[in-house]
């Protein structure tokens, strides 16, 4: 009976499956789809679970990210003896958030306790698909008006390999049929 009354807080502690996992540091690039993987010991493939990040470790704060079990956005993976947990963030999740550190756990609802608690830091994005075309110098697009002095059209290269250009006047006076002008619009337009 006394080797009874040993055993069974073995059998009772032999249960407990759950070490919680504290201070663990991740990082992501702000609007970027990423992934985010946690291994954690025992199996937890078929339990309800939560990632959920705020910008506080207060409980009553804001859900700025949330993601579960069952949604297909958050995917335990059991490989004995541990559980591999990915939380997929999508680009829309992170794009209007400052860079900064963010507070995260993950809760387990089947067993009422939290798995891994731990900071989240939003890194700032340097560039984007749409930040334009890389270069040394900055560079600027500059509309064109109509030229004021001496317009000249481009004809092409003549026998030293130079330039060749017509200058065109600002209106048709004293020209002949045929020869090119700017009209007060500043057209080109051709005297007939």
């Amino acid at each position: 009976m006394k080797y009874l009354l040993w055993l069974i807080p073995f059998l009772l502690l032999g249960q407990v499956r759950t070490v919680t996992q504290t201070g663990i540091k991740k990082s992501m690039i702000r609007g970027d789809l990423t992934s985010l993987a946690w291994v954690v010991p025992s199996d937890y493939s078929s339990d309800s679970l939560s990632f959920v990040a705020k910008s506080s470790a207060d409980p009553d704060g804001v859900r700025l990210i949330q993601k579960t079990t069952g949604a297909g956005n958050f995917v335990p993976v059991y490989s004995s003896p541990n559980t591999t947990l990915t939380a997929t963030i999508n680009t829309n999740d992170t794009e209007g958030f400052t860079a900064a550190t963010y507070y995260y756990d993950i809760y387990n609802y089947t067993d009422s306790v939290t798995l891994v608690t731990g900071i989240l830091v939003i890194q700032e994005d340097v560039s984007s698909p749409a930040d334009g075309i890389a270069t040394s110098y900055p560079y600027y697009t500059v509309a064109l008006d109509t030229p004021t002095a001496n317009p000249q059209i481009l004809v092409g290269y003549d026998s030293t390999n130079s330039w060749v250009g017509y200058t065109v006047p600002f209106d048709s006076t004293g020209l002949t049929t045929g020869q090119l002008y700017y009209d007060s619009d500043g057209f080109l337009k051709r005297k007939y």
